[in-house]
């Protein structure tokens, strides 16, 4: 079994640990989507990324118009793209913690229609499963109305987890498999954007300086207008004392 991979990126964004851990797996997969959206920031990461992550292929998202929901309009090309039986969404900021982790995971696919982890203790209707990971059957997708917008009072893939739970699939927590180590950062992406706007991180800004540490420490290309970010990052993350979630 190996899923389509689907990750949405804004393109003045990098993810230098997660390109090194899909290099280092790239056989787990089938194709690796990468849909790149539009964030009105200066730098421009779309052309780098190609060159340096020929791993992936690079999707641009369907235009957001008003009302419309940015998230939305990158799952969608990939789905249209994606042939894979089964998918994986994936947000750059879930961090598997070993080289076997997808393996691992994929091989309790045979009775499973669903793995992935809540938002809460247990996945229940308004309690959604997080898209930083969820592997799922392509067919119980084809089932829903393919919404993964932020619908009131839920966040993103909110709407579209209630749909999923309501055709009862065998599901299987990520808790519950223990040899699995693998980590969840918050509010990666925010704090790499108000950096960029010379502003300091607001949430948690030790774990984003050990986060850019390890990123200049991997074997892999990093564009030196963002490794100028993450240096940033590491300065932040030894003078502040702590923030705020980002909203």
């Amino acid at each position: 079994m190996k899923p389509d991979l689907i990750v949405s990126q804004p393109r003045s964004v990098d993810y230098p640990i997660w390109r090194f851990t899909i290099q280092k797996c790239r056989r787990d997969f089938d194709q690796v989507l990468v849909v790149v959206h539009e964030d009105h920031r200066d730098l421009d990461n779309r052309e780098w990324i190609r060159t340096h992550f020929p791993e992936g292929e690079l999707l641009e998202a369907d235009p957001t118009l008003p009302g419309q929901d940015w998230r939305n309009n990158c799952i969608q090309p990939a789905l249209r793209k994606s042939r894979s039986e089964w998918v994986l969404f994936m947000e750059q900021d879930f961090l598997p913690e070993d080289d076997l982790f997808f393996k691992r995971v994929f091989a309790k696919t045979e009775d499973k229609d669903v793995i992935g982890f809540a938002d809460g203790n247990h996945w229940s209707i308004n309690v959604r499963l997080h898209p930083a990971f969820l592997l799922l059957r392509r067919e119980l997708i084809e089932k829903t109305d393919k919404n993964f917008s932020a619908v009131w009072p839920w966040d993103h893939f909110g709407l579209f987890c209630n749909e999923l739970l309501e055709l009862s699939p065998r599901f299987m927590s990520l808790q519950d498999l223990g040899e699995t180590k693998w980590k969840h950062l918050q509010g990666l992406t925010s704090n790499f954007c108000l950096i960029a706007s010379g502003h300091p991180p607001n949430f948690k800004p030790h774990e984003i300086a050990d986060y850019a540490q390890r990123s200049l420490a991997c074997n892999t290309p990093i564009h030196p207008e963002f490794e100028k970010i993450l240096t940033k990052a590491i300065t932040y993350g030894e003078t502040s004392s702590g923030g705020i979630p980002p909203a």
